[in-house]
């Protein structure tokens, strides 16, 4: 997200990690976060009941400001008052999302944030500081990923997928470094995987691929690697920045565009496993039906 920017309802849903804060430096910012506490519109999110992807509904409840002119006068702060009349805000204090399932409407979420205002005089100047943030969920918000990731489990060997959890786990708490650290690890694994089957091809040198840098063995990978990898392979130039010079915020900052990039190359991964499965029970089929045809 930039500074001029919001995240869209989804994203503050669904991707959004607890307690990470989100500035409301304009007015805009401020409508667009307002916008947001009254939304209503779906989201699709794993519905533990169901066991499946299911759609959302958000229900919407009428929230009360909780500063508002009449709290500034009673504290003696008539030009404060006078600035919020004119002042699109969000209000202050907690906010309730709640999700019904579109199966069954007794199926629920729950998400819950918290939308911080500071607001002091100074001198002639009234300066107002905000920010909204997700202090609660339920399904919690590992749980809920976990849920969305388990198909990769026939792709990902179970120590992968036991790290790929964690950096989930990570991140959602405020971790960005360690959570970057079990990125790239999965990202390597990738790499490895490829490099082993390419190891049994008649050509393969493994001593000169040995000396290669990671951006010239993924492209001496490429047959073996998806598409996604290959295309986008300065990701793990990210990823170890990120453990070696990074803060936690830059870190926490590019983790989702992280995460669904690796998410993205698995689904690859998985949809190729898929069709080749399908091949396989289609050919068996047909022999089979020819066979008792005879």
């Amino acid at each position: 997200m930039t500074a001029n920017t919001f995240p869209s309802p989804k994203e503050l849903i669904l991707n959004t990690p607890l307690y990470k804060k989100i500035p409301l430096t304009d007015g805009t910012l401020h409508e667009a976060a307002t916008d947001f506490l009254f939304f209503a519109g779906t989201y699709d999110n794993f519905c533990f009941e169901c066991n499946e992807i299911s759609t959302f509904q958000v229900v919407t409840k009428t929230r009360t400001p909780q500063f508002s002119k009449s709290d500034a006068k009673a504290i003696n702060m008539s030009k404060l008052a006078e600035v919020l009349d004119s002042l699109t805000y969000a209000p202050a204090g907690t906010h309730q999302i709640e999700g019904r399932c579109a199966r069954s409407k007794g199926h629920q979420q729950f998400f819950i944030y918290y939308v911080d205002q500071q607001a002091t005089l100074e001198g002639e100047k009234t300066k107002l500081s905000s920010s909204i943030q997700k202090i609660g969920q339920y399904p919690a918000f590992g749980d809920s990923h976990n849920e969305r990731i388990k198909k990769f489990q026939k792709v990902l060997p179970k120590d992968q997928m036991g790290e790929l959890k964690r950096a989930i786990h990570l991140a959602s708490h405020d971790v960005g470094v360690g959570s970057y650290v079990y990125l790239r690890r999965i990202f390597e694994g990738l790499i490895e995987e490829a490099h082993q089957i390419a190891a049994g091809e008649p050509t393969w040198d493994e001593s000169a691929f040995n000396t290669l840098r990671m951006a010239d063995k993924i492209k001496a990978l490429k047959s073996n690697l998806p598409s996604f990898l290959t295309e986008n392979a300065s990701m793990y130039s990210l990823l170890s920045k990120g453990i070696h010079e990074m803060s936690e915020k830059d870190c926490l900052t590019h983790f989702e565009a992280l995460r669904i990039a690796i998410e993205i190359i698995l689904e690859e991964k998985l949809e190729k496993k898929e069709r080749a499965q399908l091949l396989i029970d289609a050919k068996e089929a047909i022999n089979m039906a020819i066979s008792s045809t005879k």
